[in-house]
């Protein structure tokens, strides 16, 4: 059994849950652990929902891949940096990069606790008009490790760091090829508009709190460990068999 590391809500603090993946009943089940208790509360079954892509989503993979996996993070959660450390690398290494699943990025900044996640996520967008989403991607959260060290070697560490419009353009240093088209394009809050889109998808599925992961429509929440992912994609992977 894997722990969880709970989502990052809105003025919500959330319990920590445990995820047993492995025995799928119509999909996955999600088990919820309060603290205190000794084990997982009843099962949740949790419903497929329908995604639909579009051409502005940030992809990374084989569009043809039986499987989705669709992330709703923000650049400023730390437990998004616990799962982008700790979920993503297994997702790629051994689902994306061999074809069998394709990975989708979606924004969802918590602005009323996390300031510069919105101004963050526009960055990301800015790179991408230079073909470079994913590496600022990186970049944004590799950055913001480097900034508490501790962290690294300790995920309870993890904490909300602090940084600036003035880090962004920084840190997209040696990413994008042309850093006045990015300081200019950020400067604009051209994508404002095009990251509240994502937001608002977001929480037409139900989403709450980042980060929030899709495995063809069944939704997982928090940190998920890559060891409690792996089943549920396997399960999905041997029905297109």
């Amino acid at each position: 059994m894997s722990s969880v590391t709970p989502p990052s809500r809105p003025f919500l603090t959330m319990p920590l849950a445990l995820v047993i993946a492995g025995v799928l009943i119509a999909g996955s089940i999600i088990y919820t652990k309060t603290p205190g208790t000794s084990g997982p509360v009843k099962p949740t079954p949790t419903p497929r929902v329908s995604i639909v892509l579009t051409d502005q989503d940030n992809i990374q993979g084989d569009s043809n891949a039986p499987v989705t996996i669709v992330e709703y993070s923000d650049f400023q959660c730390p437990f998004c940096r616990v799962a982008f450390r700790a979920t993503l690398p297994g997702l790629l290494q051994e689902y994306v990069a061999t074809g069998k699943a394709k990975l989708v990025y979606r924004h969802f900044p918590l602005s009323s606790i996390h300031p510069m996640a919105g101004k963050a996520a526009e960055a990301s967008q800015c790179a991408a008009e230079q073909g470079k989403f994913w590496e600022m991607h990186d970049a944004i959260f590799n950055k913001q490790s480097a900034m508490n060290p501790a962290e690294l070697q300790d995920p309870q560490q993890t904490i909300t760091v602090k940084y600036t419009l003035a880090n962004l353009k920084q840190w997209a240093r040696g990413v994008v090829p042309n850093l006045t088209t990015f300081n200019a394009c950020l400067d604009s809050g051209k994508y404002a508009t095009r990251v509240q889109d994502d937001t608002k998808s977001g929480a037409g599925l139900g989403v709450q709190g980042t980060p929030t992961f899709f495995i063809n429509g069944l939704i997982f929440e928090g940190a998920v460990p890559f060891d409690s992912l792996k089943p549920v994609i396997e399960a999905e992977l041997a029905k297109k068999k």
